[in-house]
């Protein structure tokens, strides 16, 4: 189910209901006496519940609003089986009326709305105050290694996934591999370690994703700046790779792209990112290295 950043009406209208405070308490007050019995019987301070998601409300004093963007790119990239059980809090208001708070996952509770879903599973504590959730809620993350861009680029190889395979195609047409250690010492010949930028230019050109990563590998490779010296160091990089890509559209131009070719050519890296830094030319390096090889590339007008 794809959705349009334009369609703004149905995304303000699912986190609204969302926001929404719920009065189907006879329902909820049910969830909280099952929950307590078995909290009791097992010695937990929290029970795993499959929830109707029109008795979900979401505390904003702690939590953030979903941007309708943010919506739109979950929306689109959504797997089910990917999501976590969300965190719970059934909590009393000041007239002893019961709620059901969702601690974190309102960017997935609105997806799901969105979606048309009618129940989520959480992990449902009973009792907290709402202190308890805000540092439940800000604390989610530590102690969580986050998956590094080449655990996550060998994990989809081996689950199949295209921009994966489109990528790993490209590095074995020039040789190439991906940064295979965890040293602080990383050996950059034949050797990329932005993995997550070859990802950027996979997706951003899509249908051309493997033409544009192509594009790029070649025109390092025939500038000679692959080679492994000290001087071309940077060649593998993120600032280099993807200030390549920046000229993919304007370097299908066969005379821009040779007369650049020809340029970076008579360069060692090393030399091109010092003039490429030189001037104002972006505020990122990558920017600044699209930036100067798109003027190399148009010299010839």
């Amino acid at each position: 189910m794809k959705t349009n950043k334009n369609d703004k009406a149905i995304i303000e209208t699912t986190i609204k209901s969302a926001l929404r405070v719920k009065t189907e308490n006879t329902a909820i007050r049910g969830i909280v006496a099952d929950a307590e019995k078995e909290m009791e019987r097992t010695g937990r301070h929290w029970v795993v519940r499959e929830i109707p998601i029109n008795l979900i409300e979401v505390d904003i004093e702690y939590q953030r609003v979903p941007q309708n963007y943010e919506v739109v790119s979950i929306n689109d990239e959504y797997d089910p089986d990917r999501v976590d059980v969300k965190v719970c809090s059934a909590r009393k208001d000041e007239n002893g009326v019961w709620h059901l708070y969702l601690i974190d996952g309102f960017h997935t509770l609105a997806v799901e709305i969105l979606r048309g879903q009618q129940n989520i599973y959480v992990k449902l504590f009973v009792g907290l105050t709402q202190q308890r959730e805000a540092q439940l809620f800000a604390r989610q993350k530590k102690g969580v290694t986050n998956i590094r861009g080449n655990e996550r680029y060998r994990a989809e190889l081996v689950a199949g996934d295209e921009p994966a395979i489109t990528i790993k195609a490209v590095l074995d047409k020039y040789g190439l591999t991906v940064k295979n250690n965890t040293s602080t010492v990383i050996n950059r010949y034949k050797n990329i370690n932005s993995i997550e930028e070859l990802y950027r230019i996979v997706k951003r050109y899509k249908n051309e994703g493997k033409e544009a990563l192509d594009y790029v590998l070649e025109m390092i490779e025939k500038a000679n700046w692959g080679n492994g010296s000290k001087e071309n160091k940077m060649a593998y990089t993120q600032r280099i790779l993807g200030g390549l890509a920046g000229t993919y559209e304007i370097c299908k131009d066969p005379i821009k792209k040779n007369l650049l070719l020809t340029y970076i050519s008579h360069k060692t890296c090393e030399e091109f990112l010092a003039e490429a830094y030189g001037a104002n030319r972006g505020d990122h390096y990558s920017d600044k290295v699209k930036n100067y090889c798109i003027d190399i590339a148009n010299s010839c007008v």
